[in-house]
């Protein structure tokens, strides 16, 4: 059974000090997080930017999303996007 995913905008993410950005084409911030509510992993989250660059990005661990997912239902679930949930 695959697990479902859900996809939110954030605002610019940090690493070390960098924005991280699309590898392809340098956007850094609106981009979107798939989060897999419920994993706390260490595995990388997948994002991607508006020209739909998608990739695995290992400075972002699954845990950040899913922690994101339970601030962001409870306090505004309005802006989780679910139109691409699987």
């Amino acid at each position: 059974m695959a697990s479902m995913t859900a996809e939110l905008q954030v605002p610019p993410l940090l690493s070390g000090g960098q924005v991280i950005a699309c590898p392809v084409c340098g956007q850094g911030d609106n981009l979107t997080l798939v989060i897999v509510p419920g994993d706390f992993s260490e595995d990388p989250s997948d994002l991607f930017c508006d020209d739909m660059h998608r990739w695995s990005e290992p400075r972002v661990p699954r845990r950040i999303g899913a922690g994101v997912y339970e601030i962001r239902e409870r306090e505004a679930p309005e802006t989780i996007d679910w139109s691409g949930a699987s």
